[in-house]
């Protein structure tokens, strides 16, 4: 390391301490201003996430198989009824991650981030692994619903802890890179599902392997748990928990939150419906348009892959443009950009490999939102009532998802059997984004860059004083130590 390096360093960790509360104990351990607590909580909240995307996409990877075998059909019989009911399944997932959301944002606010965290994880874990014993439809749609349950209170929980725990100057890299964490449960879902359900492995031709792929759901509580117990609850939760009254419903929808709250209801809906419907249907398309079994499962196999490449680049895009660029000028450019992808991949004629490489921009594009919630949600409300509004505007998109699948799961029974309608029913999914665009363009969105984390409904944070003229103070310091350290 250069000297000026360490310079760089030193001054960027003094004007940490200068931010934080006069007689803050001081740990002796640091990284760039982190302690281990603090790499402790973004790992733990890290792995959350992605477990979340592993135990969620799951299901896709293994519905070609389980749901006709708990309808009592051949598997080799592709039929309407499998097509809805692998959009219902889905839709209980998203019906119960919305009402997790909510009731799990409220017990966060009121017993803590961490306890939440722990018990949600168990939850939709535990319940994945009950998929595999479940013996009918109806049994797997309840254990679809509480995976939902789960999913919905870790994801508000993790993020709202993230974004309290960490250093002002860190709190926007932090929470942008939760998201990647989507790569890993996205590749543990592909390799799971290709391990148990492949036809040239002993685990593939066994009847019951969708069943063992799904006892592999208790990964995440084995992992987590350990480091759950290493992780404390923010200082500025514990302080201003024991100070105020514990959160309510109504109280986000009081004059001085109501335009937060909508602004996050509308741009978490659309982007989640838009999400959701797309990669739901993404088998369906494939199996429309590839000629024959084995090119299904290859173009399956490159959408799953540039899906990973497709997170970490808007993960990056996410990363670098946050610090520069206004929020509501990021979700615009999205919106705008996720429309106009939809659109041109779905509608225009071509080859079903060129097809699969045009929905590569739909991946990138429809992703991009999700890193920037992180960011992005935590800045509307104060403290006390934080996890909360999270999880009530991230996952009341999931409410409005499903509903997009029942529809859309209904029009694509109709029309499977012709490709070309097929394409047409899912790029009405490019509507959404194009009214999300017009809503930032009447200006109706909420602005929060360079606002920071507030406290209360009346003042800033002293621990998250993160204004604008800070921001640009810090952001040198950071990136230049990072580059020659």
């Amino acid at each position: 390391m250069s000297i000026d390096s360490h310079a760089s360093s030193s001054s960027f960790i003094e004007q940490h301490d200068r931010l934080l509360p006069t007689g803050s104990a001081m740990p002796k351990e640091r990284f760039f201003g982190l302690t281990w607590n603090h790499i402790c909580i973004f790992f733990a909240a890290w792995l959350g996430f992605g477990f979340d995307f592993f135990d969620a996409l799951l299901f896709n990877e293994l519905a070609r198989y389980c749901v006709p075998d708990l309808l009592g059909l051949p598997r080799e019989h592709s039929s309407s009824d499998v097509t809805f009911w692998r959009g219902i399944l889905s839709a209980a997932v998203l019906i119960g991650w919305a009402v997790g959301g909510a009731v799990f944002g409220y017990v966060a606010d009121k017993y803590g981030r961490t306890k939440t965290l722990l018990s949600t994880i168990i939850l939709f874990s535990v319940c994945t692994a009950l998929c595999a014993a479940a013996p009918n439809v109806w049994l797997m749609l309840l254990f679809r619903f509480l995976i939902g349950l789960g999913i919905g209170g870790e994801v508000g929980a993790g993020a709202t802890l993230v974004a309290e725990a960490m250093p002002p100057k860190l709190r926007t890299v932090a929470s942008s890179l939760l998201f990647s964490s989507a790569c890993l449960g996205d590749l543990m879902a592909i390799t799971v599902g290709g391990i148990f359900t492949d036809q040239s492995t002993s685990l593939g031709r066994d009847s019951n392997n969708w069943r063992y792929a799904f006892l592999t759901g208790l990964i995440p509580a084995f992992l987590t748990i350990v480091i759950r117990w290493k992780v404390k609850e923010p200082e500025a939760w514990v302080e201003t928990h024991t100070t105020q009254d514990a959160a309510s419903f109504k109280e986000l929808f009081q004059p001085n939150n109501r335009r937060q709250t909508i602004n996050g209801l509308v741009v978490c809906g659309i982007a989640l419906v838009g999400w959701w419907s797309f990669s739901t249907f993404t088998p369906d398309v494939i199996d429309a348009i590839a000629q024959g079994e084995t090119e299904a499962d290859d173009l399956n196999l490159l959408s799953g892959t540039l899906n990973t490449v497709a997170t970490l680049s808007a993960t990056g895009m996410v990363l670098v443009a946050a610090f520069y660029m206004k929020r509501t000028h990021m979700f615009l450019i999205v919106f705008v950009a996720s429309a106009a992808s939809i659109f041109f991949s779905l509608l225009l004629d071509m080859s079903a490999r060129t097809r699969l490489y045009a929905f590569f921009s739909i991946q990138f594009w429809t992703n991009a939102p999700f890193a920037l919630f992180p960011v992005y949600l935590p800045e509307l409300f104060p403290m006390r009532i934080r996890a909360l509004g999270y999880g009530l505007c991230y996952n009341f998109g999931r409410l409005a998802a499903a509903a997009g699948l029942f529809i859309i799961g209904a029009v694509t029974k109709a029309v499977k059997d012709s490709p070309d309608q097929l394409l047409t029913t899912v790029s009405y999914i490019g509507i959404l984004p194009s009214l999300g665009a017009l809503f930032l363009l009447a200006n109706f969105g909420y602005e929060t860059f360079g606002k920071g984390l507030t406290e209360s409904t009346d003042k800033a944070s002293a621990s998250f004083v993160t204004p604008t003229s800070h921001d640009n103070e810090l952001r040198a310091p950071l990136l230049h130590g990072v580059k020659t350290a």
